[in-house]
């Protein structure tokens, strides 16, 4: 049902779907993430991707900040397709740790970050450098390049 009001932009069902994302980003959160959960979540986040439908600001909070990181990697998606510059202070973050999370984090910023991301940034570059943390320095410098 999702996926077809998805691909059909049955955009009647935005609201109902942003509902029930907010309802299971917090069920997921709560609990050991089952699969079947995390199925249910996942073709939520897809609807509402395809369909644009303007998450709650909390809800993606709450997903940068959750302790599973597929769930991070989707929160940080989000803000990234959905260009929600609001939430850039929040997945900031995500560009110096490891994981998908980085990759989504690393999109938002460079596409829509400011000079105080840039400057956070270098920060992290520099004292990557320092402790010899090459890959990371060389994503961070790819992010700040990516800045322009």
């Amino acid at each position: 049902m999702l996926r077809a009001a998805a691909m059909d932009l049955w955009h009647e069902t935005a609201p109902a779907i942003a509902e029930r994302l907010h309802r299971e980003v917090h069920r997921l959160n709560a609990a050991s993430s089952s699969a079947e959960l995390w199925s249910r979540f996942h073709a939520l986040a897809f609807a509402a991707g395809q369909l644009d439908v303007p998450l709650r600001c909390a809800d993606v909070q709450a997903l940068l900040k959750a302790r599973n990181p597929r769930l991070r990697a989707a929160g940080a998606e989000i803000v990234a397709l959905q260009q929600r510059t609001e939430l850039l202070d929040d997945v900031l973050p995500l560009c110096w740790q490891s994981g998908e999370a980085s990759f989504f984090a690393a999109q938002a910023v460079s596409s829509m970050g400011e000079s105080q991301h840039a400057a956070a940034l270098w920060v992290r570059a520099l004292a990557a450098r320092k402790s010899g943390k090459e890959r990371l320095l060389r994503n961070l410098l790819h992010t700040l390049s990516s800045m322009g």
